[in-house]
């Protein structure tokens, strides 16, 4: 309690309820010692700016667990429906990648673009209510800077303004830099699949 506490809050919809769930209970407690850095980011925007560019060898998206269990298979509706890409909600133990893989093979083969989900032991359909709810009640969307992608609107989540007490950036009057990316390196072109892992 006598000192200053900034959690590095960071990652996709995987960890952000968390996050949220922090600035709910200091604002419950009226801590007035605690901050986060916020760095939150939302995949399926990521994925439409994406796919929108319109030339992205991507043929189908093996769909995150993690992220998935938050913000449920159904997110992915959009993805499958507007840019024709099947996508498959999996785990991450190698049986339920190889399940996942399998069946986008089989989908994309089929030139199906429909949305599955090979991980129901912990992804439902529509997520975690309660994690969603706590999300909508602290974070906004905004717009985010992503490695080597430049900004993509909306991306990024930020804190509501009865919760910008808690942001360390406004807090203590940081100004993040600019994206830096270190001559050579080509993961821009990597997370777009233009280019192969090992081409980097």
């Amino acid at each position: 309690p006598d000192g200053t506490i900034v959690f590095l809050s960071v990652a996709f919809e995987t960890t952000s309820p968390a996050s949220a769930s922090a600035i709910l209970a200091a604002e419950k407690d009226a801590a007035d010692n605690f901050f986060i850095l916020p760095g939150h980011k939302l995949v399926i925007p990521a994925m439409q700016t994406l796919l929108s560019a319109g030339d992205v060898p991507v043929d189908a998206f093996l769909c995150p667990g993690h992220v998935s269990i938050v913000i449920g298979a159904e997110a992915y509706r959009p993805i499958a429906e507007q840019y024709r890409k099947p996508c498959v909600v999996a785990g991450f133990e190698p049986v339920n990648m190889l399940e996942g893989i399998l069946l986008l093979a089989q989908l994309v083969a089929a030139d199906r673009p429909d949305v599955r989900n090979v991980y129901p032991v912990a992804v439902g359909a529509d997520g975690n209510p309660v994690a969603l709810a706590w999300m909508e009640e602290v974070f906004t969307p905004a717009d985010a800077i992503w490695r080597a992608m430049g900004t993509i609107p909306l991306s990024g989540l930020e804190l509501r303004d009865p919760y910008k007490r808690f942001d360390a950036l406004d807090h203590f009057g940081v100004t993040l830099g600019e994206d830096y990316e270190p001559p050579g390196c080509r993961c821009g072109e990597v997370i777009q699949g233009k280019v192969e892992p090992a081409d980097c």
